[in-house]
Parts: C-alpha cells; sequence; structure tokens
C-alpha cells in the first residue's frame, strides 16, 4: 500500500476515462514516474489536457519530489448523527509530494507541506440553535439570524492522507478531525471533538476511471466510511462560559446541539461518501 501524506492546494481536475486494469494502472504510473509520456486516450483526453494546469510546481513545493499528487473531491455527502450534509459545492483538497520510492516528501518551507492539512468546507446547519428551519428563517429576515445561526466547520488534525494498490486498485484514506460550531450565541470553543480527540475517519473505495495524459494521470476514485464514531457537542457558551459549563455538567447548549443532532453517535450512524479526481504529476 502506497501512503501519501497531504496538504492544502486547488486545481482543475480532468475527466477520467474507463476503469482501468490492474496492468494499466501500474505501467500508467511507472512511465509516469520515469518522466516518459503515457499513452492518450483519444479526442476526450486531449481536449482535457488542453484544459488541464498544474496546481503548483512539484519541485519547488517539494524538491526531490518524483511525482505530486492533488485530490479534489467532486461530488460528496456527509451524515453525523442525524445532521445531513452535502459537499458537492464544497470540495475537500488535498496535496502532497513522493520520493524515489514513493514515499511521502515534507513540503518546502512555505509551500504548505509537512504538517500537512487541507482544504475543508464550511456548511450551515438548518435551523440553526433553535432547531426550527422556520424560525431561524423569520430570525434571518429581522437580520437577527447572526446570534442563533450556526455553522459547521471541518478541521483536520495532523497530516491527511491515503494510498492506494497498484494491483488491486483499491484506495484507503485516513483523515482525523474535529467539527468547529460557530456561532454568536455558542462562543468561540464549541466543537465536535476536538484537536486532542478528534474523529477518525478511513473511508475505503476503488478507481472508477483513469485518464493518461503526457505530463499527468488523473484517476477517478470513490470513498466510503459508515465505521467512525462522533462524540457530542462540548464547551458550547458564550463569554467563554461554555468550558466552565461543561466541566461542572451543567452545560444546557451543549444538550441542545447534541439533541437537535442526534449526538453521540456511534458506528453505523454516520456515513461519508465522495467522489474525487486524484492527479499524479512530474
Amino acid at each position: 500500500m502506497l501512503a501519501l501524506a497531504a496538504a492544502t492546494c486547488g486545481f482543475a481536475a480532468s475527466a477520467a476515462q474507463a476503469a482501468p486494469t490492474p496492468s494499466q494502472l501500474q505501467h500508467a504510473v511507472s512511465q509516469l514516474t520515469a518522466k516518459k509520456a503515457p499513452a492518450k486516450t483519444g479526442k476526450a483526453a486531449a481536449a482535457a489536457a488542453d484544459a488541464w494546469t498544474k496546481p503548483f510546481d512539484c519541485q519547488t513545493r517539494y524538491p526531490g519530489a518524483v511525482l505530486c499528487f492533488q485530490l479534489q473531491t467532486t461530488t460528496g455527502k456527509a451524515q453525523v448523527g442525524s445532521f445531513k450534509a452535502s459537499l458537492d459545492t464544497s470540495p475537500i483538497v488535498l496535496a502532497g509530494g513522493l520520493d524515489g520510492s514513493l514515499n511521502p516528501l515534507p513540503g518546502a518551507p512555505g509551500g504548505g507541506g509537512g504538517g500537512g492539512g487541507g482544504g475543508f468546507p464550511t456548511v450551515d446547519v438548518p435551523g440553526g440553535v433553535t432547531g426550527i428551519q422556520p424560525l431561524q428563517q423569520l430570525l434571518d429576515a429581522l437580520s437577527l439570524g447572526g446570534l442563533t445561526g450556526v455553522k459547521a466547520a471541518f478541521a483536520p488534525v495532523g497530516a491527511p492522507g491515503f494510498g492506494f494498490d497498484l494491483g488491486t486498485g483499491e484506495i484507503g484514506a485516513s483523515l482525523q478531525l474535529y467539527v468547529k460550531v460557530q456561532s454568536l450565541l455558542l462562543g468561540n470553543d464549541c466543537s465536535i471533538g476536538t484537536a486532542k480527540r478528534p474523529i477518525s475517519l478511513s473511508p475505503k473505495g476503488g478507481i472508477d476511471g483513469l485518464d493518461l495524459q503526457a505530463d499527468h494521470i488523473t484517476l477517478a476514485l470513490h470513498l466510503d466510511d459508515d465505521t467512525f464514531t462522533v462524540p457530542g457537542a462540548t464547551n458550547c457558551g458564550p463569554l467563554g462560559l461554555g468550558g466552565l459549563l461543561t466541566g461542572a455538567k451543567l452545560n444546557l447548549l451543549d444538550a441542545i446541539i447534541n439533541n437537535q443532532l442526534g449526538l453521540p453517535a456511534g458506528a453505523g450512524r454516520n456515513h461519508l461518501n465522495l467522489k474525487a479526481n486524484l492527479v499524479l504529476f512530474p
């Protein structure tokens, strides 16, 4: 299994073609690693190549890298307890560099690598703190929605990564994160999970398509996970009082958020389903 560390960057992915066989995948990666041009796949692939722009200079960001990669989700949905969110318009983005043995490299100083990271979305929680969508819509109309409106921001912990088996085409990812619950009423410390006790995701999937170009390979992927657990929200409250109330087991705002979102939620009640494009380039 090839493990890849990740850091933040955006890109325009090319369209993927039919699902590759293991031998096709191995051949394409070996040619690109040797900086040879893989075979093109026709007019559609040529058009994709014309539209593709290298997201960053591989050697500048990752000195000594043989290949770099960039992954960006194209569609996705997540369910945490009873809360469902679409990730179709809020892509997750990961990137990194590989050495001659296809091991991950740290980023150059200021290059956004090394410590990992990624581009992760912020989504609205329907109904805000009240959990009642019509009431929240009324408050929004009265310009009072900022007090009770709630956003969920996904915050990565450590270096996200993934691996793929060239022999089978299987994909495996790993990611730790927590969710910052953002609201004026809930304060700055309200979260689901913490940096010290993050939510651990391990989505698995496969390769749905392969697009071969002279200067890059694009793989279409699917990744799914329903095995992770999600803790309840903690430290919710204005003026820094959330942590004190949680510690004293007197935090009603924690209870309101957890009741609204159906937290804590064990394995099988949470789901992550993603489709993504992975680009490999020298």
